[in-house]
């Protein structure tokens, strides 16, 4: 699946934000990797249940 890369300027810009792993090479939104306003344990589950199928 190719995505476009998302525009600084745009209005969703700081929530669609993707992080490459370094160790695993999964690209996995920034603000479950960077726990944006959740634990360790709620962005876990939030990339099991919504991106990880």
């Amino acid at each position: 699946m190719l995505v476009e890369p998302i525009s600084d300027e745009a209005p969703w810009s700081d929530v669609l934000h993707i992080i490459t792993c370094a160790k695993c090479g999964a690209e996995i939104p920034a603000h479950l990797a960077e726990c944006w306003g959740l634990t360790r344990e709620e962005a876990q589950n939030e990339w099991q249940t919504a991106y990880r199928r």
